[in-house]
């Protein structure tokens, strides 16, 4: 009976722990129409050549519903100039991007790398989403390489 109990609460244990820890991380803003997160995708180091970042845009659900086939497809295949970092000052953008299926229907997500060139420890890195197909609003999230 302990065994079978064991065997129950182990993978239940896991998915809970799974599910909770991948939105923890993310730094997130919004509005009615749309909701904009972005996190390190791994432990970005001072002076490495590229920084990995997640993003994740979720439109409202009366949002998303209106959108066409078309413009759902858009954002998930043509969404290369709609993401940039601020560095220094200088806004560049993604030397790579990737559309990461996600699963949960309304929610698009990305992996995008930067060039980190000249980055230090503690510098703040501005991410930017420049919306294309919804409101065409800007969100900003910053964070801090550690």
């Amino acid at each position: 009976m302990k065994i079978t109990k064991l065997a129950f609460y182990i993978p239940v244990l896991i998915l809970i722990c799974g599910c909770s820890g991948r939105s923890a991380g993310f730094r997130s803003v919004g509005d009615e129409d749309i909701t904009f997160q972005a996190m390190p995708a791994e432990r970005n180091v001072a002076g490495a050549a590229a920084g990995s970042f997640l993003f994740r845009v979720t439109p409202s659900a009366t949002k998303f519903e209106a959108l066409s086939v078309a413009l759902k497809d858009s954002l998930t295949l043509s969404m290369d100039s709609a993401f940039k970092a601020v560095i220094h000052h200088r806004e560049s953008p993604p030397v790579f991007l990737q559309s990461v299926p996600s699963g949960v229907k309304g929610t698009f997500e990305f992996m995008a790398d930067f060039d980190m060139k000249g980055i230090k420890e503690s510098d703040t890195i501005e991410l930017i989403y420049r919306d294309k197909y919804i409101n065409r609003k800007l969100y900003r999230v910053k964070t801090v390489i550690q």
